[in-house]
This record gives C-alpha cells, structure tokens and sequence, in this order.
C-alpha cells in the first residue's frame, strides 16, 4: 500500500516537473507617472496638472513557467528588481524628478500561437504586484501653498504606499531549438491600478487638510525584456 502511495507521488511530481520552466529575464523600461493635486473644496487645481518625460530604467529577475495545456496556455510568475520613476512639471511651474524602485512579482496567464516546431508567438495578461523598495526624489520651483505642510513635509515626494498593483500585458517571440534551453524576447505594458501617493494618510497637519486635497500618482510602465528558460 505504502509503495503505491510513494509511486504516485513520484508520478505527480513528475508530471508537474515535466511542464515547468525557470528562467532568468532583463531589459528596458520606460516609465512614468499620471499625477494630480486637485483642491476638492473649491474647484481649483493649485497643485496643477502634472506631465512630463518619461524615465529609463531597467528591470532583471528570475521567472517560473507553468504549463496548464500543452503548448497552448501557460501560468508565469516569478520576482524581478525594477526601477521605475518619471521627470513631471506643473501648470503651476514646479518640477520633481522621481526615482522609485520595486520588487515586481506578476502572475499572468500567457497563452501561445506556434509558429513552427521550434518558434512561438505569446501573448500574456494578468496582475501584476509591486513591494516598494526605494524613493528618491527632487523637487524644484514648487509653489509654497501646494508642497509644504506646516511641519515641512514635502506634498510632492510625499510619503508612498508600500504595495502597487499593476495591470501588465506583453507581446512576444519564443525561439527553443534543440535541447533544454528557450529563448525570448517580448514587449509589455502596465498600468498602475491604484494610488501610490500616501500623502493624505501620514503628513497631512489637519483633517480639514486631508479634505482639502486630492492626490493621484499613479505607475505607468513599457518595457522590453529577453530572457532564457531551462525546461526541468
């Protein structure tokens, strides 16, 4: 009984094992962020509207592969270090220069299109989680009614939540010749979904001055990425 028992959990496990890979992955990014001050009591924009450049950065980490249908859909997740940020102006002529940095981990559902034996098509879409690492930041020409509190903190750097949730999408090409080994390349995108500024909760000296303003900084990311995977 006992024999039957180990021989099928080497069985699973084998089967499990059989359609998993582990990879390593880097590239590109190119971020930004999508900020707002508005001022919900009166109507007026005294933070302004902000826009501006993006920011280079990059991103490198493992990745593990789950094959749910063969050849066909795929489970990914996995942890990557990225750096994000952008360079933002205001209507009210303030400029910060963000610089921020993650742990990413996604968990998509990829699905793939085979070109040939050896060559595939994937297209993939799924949540993505970001555990914040670092902030760094620097804020020039900032309008004094809109960046500082009344104990100094800056309204602009401001305090971030320490967890992003994304939305991540990507494109890409997969070459696998002989052997264990699977090559990619592949183009994504990802919205952030929630509002990384935590201002509001921490620095505001007041309640009538939480009411006062309204903040949204949220992460927008493109980014391109090759890596290699080992079939176990």
């Amino acid at each position: 009984m006992l024999d039957k028992f180990l021989s099928g959990i080497l069985l699973l496990v084998s089967l499990v094992t059989a359609n998993i890979q582990i990879g390593v992955k880097s590239g590109y990014n190119h971020s930004s962020l999508n900020a707002t001050f508005q001022n919900s009591d009166d109507g007026l924009n005294r933070g302004g509207s902000w826009s501006g450049e993006g920011k280079p950065g990059f991103q490198i980490g493992t990745e593990v592969n789950l094959e749910v249908v063969e050849e066909i859909l795929q489970v990914i997740s996995g942890v990557a270090y990225t750096t994000r940020g952008a360079q933002l102006s205001s209507s009210k002529g303030a400029q910060a220069d963000y610089s921020i940095s993650y742990f990413q981990i996604p968990l998509l559902a990829q699905y793939f299109y085979a070109v040939n034996r050896q060559q595939n098509i994937y297209f993939g879409m799924g949540p993505e989680f970001l555990l914040l690492n670092n902030v760094h930041a620097e804020v020039s020409n900032e309008p004094s009614d809109v960046s500082q509190t009344e104990n100094g903190t800056n309204l602009v750097t401001g305090n971030f939540h320490e967890f992003d949730l994304a939305w991540n999408t990507r494109i890409g090409y997969s070459l696998s010749p002989r052997g264990p080994l699977n090559y990619t390349i592949d183009m994504g995108l990802s919205f952030g979904l929630l509002d990384i500024d935590n201002f509001h909760a921490k620095d505001a000296p007041e309640e009538a001055e939480k009411r006062r303003f309204k903040a949204g900084v949220k992460n927008m990311n493109i980014n391109v990425s090759v890596g290699v995977h080992f079939k176990l």
